[in-house]
């Protein structure tokens, strides 16, 4: 389903120019740590990691530093074609490619797999097996999944008031988005229950991702990076656009009281639990 959700050009754009990104949260670090300070010098070290379902390459550009080679591999062609017209490192890959056949590496081979918000798109046992099968003994994969109920949209102004009604729509978002991942896919993204690997040492840590949003039309951009409620529109047209009718609802949560009806910031506040593993 994940291809359908992302493949259009307009989706892909928006989820590079509008979503939270990983840099500067500290993510290097808590990989460093537990993979080992080896990693600090990727140039003298033949190191090779992976980023599986990478988008338009956020969190891949946010690990390149570490590693002498970084590929990232997404199924959409969109998103690849935005990543590669963005990202500016010399030591990354792109490729179009799926999470479940990675038949183009070999076994034993990659250092670190990482995946961020997309393993719930992926099928767990063709998946983890394939992680497996390239994992180098003593490699690691890293796992970013959103915490349960974990993006949250506030004013800028921290006004209690405003944020209660953003609050209030950012629940119809997620009842919306939580209804096409129950129609189109078995897995439960709702309750935070995936599959991981049953590998005995591990790390767990949490992220918090921000992103602040000075024009409606800029939160909007987000909503469109939501390939779900695009879904959403096609699989109920009777209900009318869902992000008009989301836009339409925050201007008037947001407006403030003045006589030119400015529009108060809102800033989306996107939390993370993060796993790390080690074969």
């Amino acid at each position: 389903m994940g291809d359908l959700l992302f493949e259009d050009a307009e989706t892909a754009r928006s989820y590079q120019d509008y979503r939270p990104n990983y840099s500067g949260l500290g993510i290097e670090k808590e990989v460093l740590s537990f993979m080992g300070q080896a990693y600090e010098q990727p140039g003298n070290v033949d190191t090779i990691a992976l980023d599986i379902g990478c988008g338009t390459g956020q969190l891949t550009r946010a690990l390149a530093p570490l590693f002498k080679k970084m590929i990232g591999i997404d199924r959409s062609k969109s998103q690849i074609d935005v990543a590669k017209g963005v990202t500016k490192e010399k030591n990354i890959e792109y490729l179009v490619n799926v999470a479940e056949d990675l038949s183009f590496l070999q076994d034993n081979s990659i250092d670190l797999i990482s995946t961020a918000a997309a393993v719930h798109y992926f099928e767990p046992e063709p998946f983890l097996a394939e992680v497996d099968r390239v994992l180098k003994p003593g490699g690691c994969f890293l796992v970013l999944l959103f915490a349960v109920k974990g993006i949250f949209l506030t004013s800028a102004t921290n006004n209690d008031d405003i944020n209660n009604k953003c609050e209030d729509i950012m629940e119809d978002i997620r009842k919306t988005t939580y209804s096409v991942f129950k129609k189109g896919s078995n897995k439960v993204i709702s309750s935070g229950s995936y599959s991981l690997p049953d590998y005995p040492d591990r790390h767990h840590f949490q992220l918090t991702s921000k992103r602040r949003y000075d024009h409606l039309d800029e939160f909007v951009g987000f909503l469109k990076s939501l390939g779900t409620l695009k879904l959403y529109n096609e699989q109920h047209p009777e209900e009318g656009d869902q992000i008009e009718r989301i836009k339409k609802r925050l201007r008037l949560a947001v407006a403030t009281s003045s006589s030119t009806q400015e529009i108060s910031p809102v800033v989306l506040n996107c939390m993370f639990n993060c796993y790390m593993y080690r074969k």
